[in-house]
């Protein structure tokens, strides 16, 4: 696993659940309350670039500016994942209430 810490404080485990229960419930309440498909697309979209970005910068940028633009790419690529599973999730419930009627 990947672990930081900052003095006793694991910031691993702040982030992840911080991805499964802010992130995860935001997804499901904008794919299910929201018509627009641009507003429910927002999280994936923000992570997504998020991720573009840090990644580049991961392999543009040399020292230990590489470390910090790495952890923001581990990051952001789980939040994605998050954001993924709650799509996931939407989709499935919303095909189970289809093939019931």
């Amino acid at each position: 696993m990947f672990d930081i810490w900052i003095g006793d404080v694991n910031l691993t485990l702040i982030v992840m659940a911080l991805a499964a229960f802010v992130f995860l419930p935001l997804q499901m309440l904008l794919c299910f309350k929201v018509r627009s498909l641009f507003i429910r697309l927002m999280p994936v979209i923000i992570f997504t670039v998020l991720s573009l970005m840090s990644g580049i910068l991961c392999m543009t940028v040399t020292g230990w500016d590489v470390l910090l633009w790495l952890i923001i790419l581990i990051y952001s690529l789980f939040s994605d994942a998050v954001c993924a599973l709650g799509w996931i999730i939407y989709s499935l419930i919303t095909l189970g209430r289809s093939k019931q009627k």
